[in-house]
């Protein structure tokens, strides 16, 4: 899906990415969007901090970056602690 980062840079039209990987959302994304299971509905809309152009290796270090990975896997996962 990173190939398609580019093409939005180019172009900024709206873009949907649909992924199951925690990471890879809020790496692409200005906004995560949290759905439930069934029916899938959108359940919550969580804003991206971070600027553009981003890069993989500098975000995964920066702390804001492991707190929202862990809030999105609690809100995925209730009732569990996530452990990522």
């Amino acid at each position: 899906m990173q190939i398609e980062l580019s093409i939005w840079e180019e172009t900024r039209k709206t873009v949907v990415f649909v992924t199951h990987s925690v990471d890879e959302a809020i790496f692409l994304s200005g906004r995560v969007a949290i759905m439930s299971a069934h029916p899938g509905t959108i359940n919550e809309v969580i804003e991206v901090p971070f600027p553009y152009p981003r890069t993989e290796g500098d975000l995964k270090r920066d702390p804001v970056f492991a707190d929202m990975r862990y809030d999105i896997w609690n809100k995925l996962l209730p009732g569990k602690t996530a452990t990522v």
